[in-house]
């Protein structure tokens, strides 16, 4: 990449974070790559990957989307994700509804190493039980 180009490339960082097993590492290759992976093997500490968006005119944006384990261990980890992101996703999966109820906790975890945050739904709700029913 010339100097030019990367003059005119913006560089957003993406976090995704949530419980093992709720997709995180499937939505970011299917965004990255457009493809499905039927057999996913569960994270271990932190995924990368990067997709380049041309908007024309010779500017990009290059998204660097960051893919933490969700098991507790890698908690640990939680600031390198978050540090500089300019979006993080709360992951989780609708038929297991402790995923879910564990946002909470990774929002908290999230919030103390990325003060970005304007407004959420969680705050905007005040995070209400239950807001989906099953």
């Amino acid at each position: 990449m010339s100097e030019e180009e990367k003059k005119a490339t913006i560089n957003a960082k993406i976090g995704l974070i949530g419980d093992a097993h709720t997709g995180k590492t499937t939505l970011m290759v299917k965004y990255v790559e457009s493809r499905f992976v039927e057999d996913s093997i569960q994270t271990v500490g932190v995924s990368f990957m990067e997709k380049v968006v041309p908007l024309g005119a010779g500017k990009a944006i290059n998204f660097a989307i960051w893919d933490l384990g969700g098991s507790a261990e890698f908690l640990h980890l939680l600031p390198l994700l978050c540090n500089d992101a300019i979006v993080l996703l709360f992951v989780f999966d609708l038929t297991r509804k402790a995923t879910l109820a564990s946002v909470r906790e990774w929002y908290k975890n999230a919030r103390k190493h990325n003060k970005v945050f304007l407004r959420s739904r969680f705050e905007s709700y005040g995070f209400r039980q239950p807001f989906l029913s099953w």
